[in-house]
């Protein structure tokens, strides 16, 4: 079976592409509005008067229409995401005075110490003033009786404490400043047992605080019938989009089996309740009046679902997608997938332009496009007359041609690969059905308990067997590939790659094979010659890590990982702070090694590049010293020595005065695991000395490179 042209009759694709480079340009440029709206405005005029005048086809320029609509959609695409990435108005209000009123938007996820709420700031409160404000912020609550009360809809009081969402600063991380601000979420707050206080119980709201307060209580329905931490974590996830109880080892089980799609409500989930709605609707075909309802019904039932289930992203677009669905079916319009799927696309753009950039959205798009394009070609080569096998062929064709379309994607966002995805896919999907239906059913019938527990038994099992299964999977120590990693241009490349071979594949024309040829040569180039480079390299890192002391040694392909921190030695795991590292710069070895074992050994510890002795660390042409009550020289005034970098660590409890008798240090860096007030003795002491400071808790790691020495 051949593969179909992409682009035949795809209107909207042709639209979808300058919007998207629109929104992509304002991200990374960020043009001023005052230069973007007027040519908005032209562009659109041009489109008009085109339409208008015909000039166009007279002079026999069709290509002039095309061209113009064009340059509206870009233009368009830059004034919508120049407003969406200018700051939500509560972050314009001086830190410190007065208070907040805000509204509490998702059931709050419990962790061991703090509760993590979504709130949306409504009201500024101080003495000389009342403010409407707007926007969308993350408080953590420190946990007590209180917070176990708070509902979706609650509005409470606040301290005006908020600060702009934060990235730690170390190298590679993944972007979580960014993310936050893509879901329209610009600050977060630390709030304190007592500073807060209740001031509605949120009857008002709208329709997404409804659906949320419905959510919550069927959740209490699951917490109900379901057994076990874990299983109602997957269910709550699953079948209400409820994600906050996933812990990081359950994440990381289904993250590594390659099932982590199935936790998040979007296109299989909303696509199972179509189907189901569609067959019992299917007597509406008698009379036109019933075929009217028909589509109404499907799209009511589709869009009350998503609102129950948070109204996330992943559930909108697959909502959106199929609500355009249910009306070409509708309409009797057999318009292509595709067509739709750039659609549903632009639908969702144009609500939200910086969806563009959230990796869901590329990985649910990329996906369907991979299984629209290239599953039917998969599935015809082979056949089988067994019906059982003949299902597990064609779920393993959708679930290769998804694989290969997000590929490039998955190893740009997350640095790894699931090898045995194949095989979690033919557990992992059937087992997913079966607990949305069980659950959904076990949810309406909750009312006849009996009845209720006859559902909660299948699905607690599937529930059991698909935490098993995964976690079986994720085991294997080939279960997935770790620390690979690839830039913008890698990812572009590969997608060249891909676009080459499926042009061959549906052209059968042999310059696409030379063109993929090309690429690949290209792509082996560039790895060759990052290879090199990573073998020169020379790097020293202190490390951002939330009240821990954690320095990275870099050698070529080699590191020595120092941490203060003991759990991370014991559990044999890396810390989280330092992994992304390891991808991005291909190291090969890491040793991590507790603080004790580095600086306290008698001799020290020496290598080809790196040699302690003491609290004197020689690294790369640089002399370092960490400032540790432990192992401090018996050094006098007289003997003043010179060092590059003075690490100030927690375990330190002097004054700057004190060091200075003993160093000359060219720059002082202040370690995360120093507390607040002492990071900031430490900085006025510096400032008073007239020395160079970096604080990383402030300013993000401390880096150094070979270059820079």
């Amino acid at each position: 079976m051949g593969l179909p042209s992409p682009l035949n009759g795809l209107p909207v694709f042709r639209l979808l592409v300058p919007f998207c480079l629109g929104i992509a340009v304002q991200h990374y440029i960020n043009l001023p509005l005052a230069i973007i709206l007027p040519a908005c405005g032209l562009s659109f005029v041009l489109v008009i008067v085109l339409r208008i005048t015909g000039v166009s086809r007279r002079f026999g320029k069709d290509f002039l229409d095309g061209l113009s609509l064009v340059a509206f959609m870009f233009f368009f695409s830059l004034s919508l995401t120049g407003k969406k990435t200018q700051t939500s108005s509560f972050m314009d209000i001086p830190h410190g005075e007065g208070h907040f009123v805000v509204r509490v938007t998702a059931p709050p996820g419990e962790r061991e110490r703090t509760s993590r709420v979504i709130v949306e700031p409504v009201l500024y409160v101080s003495n000389e003033k009342v403010l409407s404000v707007r926007g969308r912020a993350l408080a953590w609550f420190e946990r007590d009786s209180l917070t176990g009360l708070l509902r979706t809809g609650d509005r409470i009081v606040l301290p005006n404490r908020f600060s702009p969402v934060r990235n730690y600063g170390n190298p590679f991380e993944f972007d979580y400043s960014g993310f936050m601000q893509n879901q329209g979420i610009f600050g977060e707050t630390y709030v304190p047992s007592g500073a807060w206080f209740f001031t509605s119980a949120g009857k008002k709201g709208g329709a997404r605080i409804y659906a949320g307060r419905v959510r919550e209580r069927l959740l209490l329905v699951l917490r109900e019938y379901v057994t076990g931490d874990n299983e109602y974590a997957v269910a709550g996830a699953l079948i209400l989009g409820h994600r906050q109880e996933l812990d990081r080892r359950l994440r990381d089980s289904y993250a590594a089996s390659g099932a982590m799609h199935v936790l998040a409500v979007s296109g299989l989930h909303v696509g199972i309740i179509y189907m189901v709605v569609q067959w019992l609707l299917g007597f509406m075909k008698k009379t036109s009046l019933l075929r009217i309802a028909r589509p109404l019904i499907i799209l009511a039932v589709i869009w009350s679902y998503a609102l129950v289930t948070g109204l996330s992203p992943s559930v909108t677009r697959a909502a959106t997608m199929f609500s355009f669905v249910a009306f070409a079916v509708y309409l009797g319009r057999k318009s292509g997938i595709m067509n739709t799927l750039a659609c549903s696309a632009l639908f969702q753009l144009l609500m939200n332009p910086l969806e563009l950039f959230l990796a869901g959205f590329q990985l649910s798009y990329m996906a369907v496009t991979g299984i629209v394009l290239c599953q039917p070609a998969v599935y015809s080569l082979a056949r089988f007359k067994n019906r059982v096998a003949d299902r597990l062929w064609a779920l393993t064709a959708v679930s290769l041609s998804a694989q290969v379309a997000i590929f490039p994607l998955i190893i740009y966002h997350f640095n790894h690969f699931p090898n045995l995805f194949l095989v979690t896919n033919l557990f992992a999907v059937p087992l997913a059905i079966v607990i949305l239906y069980s659950g959904l059913a076990m949810i309406a019938v909750s009312f006849f308990p009996y009845l209720a527990y006859a559902f909660a038994i299948i699905l607690n099992m599937s529930l059991m067997l698909l935490n098993f299964m995964t976690s079986a999977v994720s085991s294997f120590p080939f279960s997935q590939t770790r620390d690979i990693a690839a830039g913008i241009p890698g990812v572009i490349l590969l997608y060249a790659l891909l676009v080459m071979l499926y042009c061959f594949f549906s052209s059968r024309k042999w310059v696409f094979i030379l063109a993929a040829m090309s690429l690949a040569a290209g792509m082996l180039s560039l790895r060759a010659a990052g290879k090199i480079n990573q073998s020169k390299q020379q790097m020293l890192v202190v490390y951002n890590d939330s009240r821990n002391s954690l320095y990275g040694f870099i050698s070529g392909r080699d590191k020595i990982l120092v941490t203060g921190d003991n759990s991370w030695q014991t559990a044999g795991e890396m810390p989280a702070a330092a992994a992304p590292v390891l991808g991005k710069l291909g190291i090969k070895t890491c040793r991590v090694i507790g603080p004790d074992d580095f600086f306290g050994m008698p001799a020290g510890i020496t290598t080809g590049y790196i040699r302690a002795d003491g609290n004197f660390v020689s690294f790369s042409g640089l002399r370092l010293f960490f400032a540790r009550d432990s192992h401090m020289p018996a050094l006098g005034p007289a003997q003043t020595v010179p060092v590059d970098i003075l690490v100030i660590t927690s375990d330190y409890r002097g004054n700057m005065s004190d060091l200075l008798v003993l160093f000359e240090p060219s720059v002082v860096v202040i370690d995360s695991s120093n507390g607040y007030y002492r990071r900031r003795n430490i900085a006025d002491q510096c400032l008073n000395h007239g020395l160079s400071f970096h604080d990383v808790t402030d300013s993000g790691a401390f880096k150094i490179q070979k270059r820079d020495i």
